[in-house]
C-alpha cells in the first residue's frame, strides 16, 4: 500500500468545492457586452415632393425645399485647429460629455464653411438622361433651420453660421439638436443652374463617404423630386411654388408638452390693441382707400409664443401657443388655430390667421367696413413699454426669435415677447378700408387682437382700441381729420420705416 505524504492530502470537502467552482467556470457563459448607442447620423426629408422652380433669363436657382434632419440625438461637429499654423482637426462628439465619437478626414472640410460636397443634386430630363450633377456644400448652422417637432429644445443650442467670414477663425461648433432640421440648400443659399422649361426628376443625395463614414440609413439617404421648371411671370416675386408636401415621419407636437386648459398666469403674455395711425387717404385703381398703420403689442408677464406644424400633405399648419416658466421651460401648450402661406406682394411667408382683425364703424348708423388684412406673421418690430415686468431688452435676442418661415418650410414660430409690439403699415396688402361708396361724417377705426379668442391671456380687457375720425370731401378727393388719442395727434413721434 503506497502512503500519501501528509502534505498532499486534501479534506474530500475541499476537493468537492474545487471541482464545483471549475464547473462553474466551464458552464457559466460571460455575459456579452452592453453595446453603446451608436452616434446620431442624418436623414434626409422634402417639405414638398412636387416643386414649381422659376427661370431668371436662363438661370433657375435650386431652392427643393431639402433639409437633413438629425437621427439618433443630436448631431455636434468640432472644426478646429490647435494653432494658427496647424491644419483645421474634424470630430463627430457627443453633445452632453464632449467625447469624440467619431474622426473625419479633414477632407470633407470646406475650411469652416461647411462640409465640402456633403451632397448632390441628380437632374433628369423628361427622357431619364442625366443633364446636370450640382454638388452642395452643407453648413448645419445654416439660418433657414427648422423643428421638425417639439421633443428637442425650444432653440437651438447652435450658431447660425459656420464660420469662415473672416480668416482668423480657430474653431467652429456646427449642429442639428434632436428635432430639428437644416435646408442642403434654400433661398439665396441654393446654387444656381442653367435649365430649359419642362419636367425634370431630381433627386438629392448625400454622398458616399458621408454615408460611410455617418453610418447613413439607406432609406435616409435621399429624397426623390418631381420638378417643373417655368419661365417667371412678369411682375412675381418669390422664385419657386410647390406641390402637394411629401408625408414625412411624424411630424408635429410632441405629447410630452402637455395641453393646459387653464394654464399658470405666469406663464401667459397679456395682449393689447394700440389705436391705428398713420392714417390717410390714397387713390388706386379707381376706388378711394382709407389706409392705416397698426400695432398690437404684449404687456406680459411672459412672451407669446406660436409655433406652426405643417400638416402632412397640406398647405396648412396646426398652430399651437406654447407657455414659458421664467426659467424658459415650456411648460403646456394649447391649439391656436392654424397658420397658412402668404403669396402677395412684400410678405412671401406663413400668417396666423386669427391674430388680428380692422373694423371702420359709422358713428350713427354702425355700419360696418372691414379691411381685408387678417393674417400675420407675428414679429417684434416696435418696443412699446420695456419698463413692464419681464420685459425683455432686445426683442429679436430673446432665443425664442420670430421664423415666419418660406414656402417649403415644415415648422414656424411666430414670438411677441413682453414689451414688444408687432406693427404692420399701410403698405401691406389689404391693410385699408374701401371707403369709395361710404358717405362723409364721423367714423371709427376700431383694432382688434386675438379676435377669435385662440390666445390665453392674463386679460382680454384691452383688445379693442378706438380711434376717431371724420370724412369728407368728394370722390376721387377725400379727406380725413384724425382726432388725437390721448393727446398723441399723427405726426407725434411717428417715422414710417423703410418697406421690409
Amino acid at each position: 500500500m503506497n502512503a500519501i505524504a501528509p502534505s498532499l492530502r486534501r479534506p474530500r470537502r475541499a476537493v468537492v468545492a474545487l471541482l464545483a467552482l471549475a464547473l462553474a467556470a466551464v458552464v457559466t457563459p460571460t455575459p456579452p457586452p452592453v453595446e453603446a448607442d451608436p452616434p446620431a447620423s442624418f436623414r434626409l426629408l422634402a417639405a414638398n415632393r412636387t416643386v414649381t422652380l422659376e427661370r431668371y433669363g436662363q438661370q433657375v436657382r435650386l431652392d427643393l425645399g431639402v433639409l437633413a434632419a438629425s437621427v439618433g440625438g443630436a448631431v455636434e461637429l468640432k472644426a478646429a485647429r490647435s494653432t494658427w499654423r496647424s491644419p483645421i482637426a474634424l470630430e463627430q462628439v457627443e453633445p452632453t460629455t464632449k467625447d469624440v465619437v467619431r474622426r473625419l478626414p479633414a477632407t470633407m472640410l470646406d475650411g469652416f464653411r461647411g462640409l465640402t460636397k456633403f451632397a448632390r443634386i441628380i437632374i433628369r430630363d423628361s427622357s431619364g438622361r442625366v443633364v446636370k450633377k450640382v454638388p452642395l456644400t452643407f453648413c448645419p448652422n445654416t439660418y433657414g433651420r427648422q423643428r421638425t417637432d417639439d421633443q428637442g429644445p425650444p432653440v437651438s443650442a447652435y450658431p447660425d453660421m459656420c464660420g469662415g467670414y473672416m480668416p482668423f477663425t480657430k474653431g467652429a461648433v456646427w449642429g442639428i439638436d434632436a428635432g430639428w432640421a437644416s435646408p442642403l440648400a434654400s433661398d439665396w443659399e441654393a446654387p444656381s443652374v442653367g435649365l430649359a422649361s419642362g419636367r425634370y426628376a431630381m433627386k438629392v443625395k448625400i454622398a458616399k463617404r458621408y454615408r460611410e463614414a455617418f453610418a447613413v440609413r439607406a432609406e435616409d439617404a435621399a429624397v426623390d423630386l418631381d420638378v417643373t421648371v417655368r419661365q417667371r411671370r412678369q411682375g412675381r416675386q418669390g422664385a419657386n411654388s410647390v406641390g402637394s408636401p411629401v408625408r414625412y415621419p411624424e411630424p408635429g407636437p410632441e405629447r410630452d408638452v402637455p395641453i393646459l386648459d387653464t394654464p399658470d398666469p405666469a406663464t401667459l403674455p397679456d395682449l393689447a390693441a394700440l389705436p391705428a395711425f398713420n392714417i390717410q387717404i390714397e387713390r388706386r385703381h379707381q376706388r378711394d382707400l382709407l389706409s392705416f398703420a397698426a400695432n398690437e403689442w404684449n404687456q406680459g408677464p411672459a412672451p407669446l409664443v406660436v409655433e406652426g406644424f405643417r400638416r402632412p400633405d397640406s398647405d396648412v399648419m396646426d398652430a399651437y401657443q406654447y407657455f414659458y416658466d421664467r426659467a424658459g421651460n415650456a411648460v403646456g401648450r394649447a391649439p391656436a388655430g392654424t397658420m397658412e402661406y402668404h403669396d402677395a406682394r412684400g410678405h412671401h411667408h406663413w400668417h396666423f390667421l386669427q391674430f388680428a382683425s380692422y373694423t371702420l364703424v359709422h358713428a350713427k348708423t354702425g355700419a360696418v367696413v372691414r379691411s381685408r388684412k387678417q393674417a400675420f406673421c407675428i414679429v417684434p418690430t416696435d418696443p412699446v413699454d420695456l419698463t413692464v415686468a419681464g420685459a425683455q431688452m432686445n426683442g429679436f435676442n430673446v432665443g425664442l426669435y420670430s421664423a415666419c418661415g418660406g414656402r417649403s418650410a415644415i415648422w414656424v414660430r411666430e414670438a411677441l415677447p413682453t414689451g414688444w409690439g408687432d406693427t404692420y403699415y399701410q403698405s401691406r396688402a389689404g391693410q385699408a378700408f374701401n371707403i369709395s361708396d361710404l358717405p362723409n361724417g364721423r367714423y371709427r377705426v376700431k383694432v382688434r387682437v386675438d379676435p377669435e379668442g385662440q390666445f390665453r391671456q392674463t386679460s382680454t380687457g384691452n383688445d379693442v382700441a378706438s380711434r376717431r375720425l371724420t370724412l369728407g370731401g368728394e370722390p376721387g378727393a377725400r379727406t380725413v381729420v384724425v382726432k388725437p388719442w390721448r393727446g398723441i395727434s399723427e405726426s407725434d413721434g411717428f417715422h414710417e420705416p423703410p418697406d421690409w
